[in-house]
């Protein structure tokens, strides 16, 4: 993993957090993380997470839920 975590919306449906530029262990191993860590503590907000390779994806209603806030929830956690 050679850099922080990017985190980018993904139209209304969601967001995805990447953690790594190229298939690495270490990145697809945070993506896995991330996204158990999320499915742990039941965020009220994400309906649905997935992850794949390097990434996670979370399933977020943009239009009631402020990017920013679930931007700072991710960051804390990363």
């Amino acid at each position: 993993m050679s850099r922080d975590p990017e985190i980018r919306r993904i139209g209304v449906p969601g967001v995805v957090v990447t953690f790594g530029d190229a298939l690495s262990k270490q990145a697809n191993l945070a993506a896995i993380a991330f996204r158990a860590a999320v499915d742990a503590q039941a965020w009220g907000e994400v309906q649905e997470t997935s992850s794949s390779l390097v990434s996670a994806f979370l399933s977020v209603d943009l239009t009631t839920i402020p990017y920013d806030e679930i931007h700072s929830r991710q960051m804390s956690w990363t």
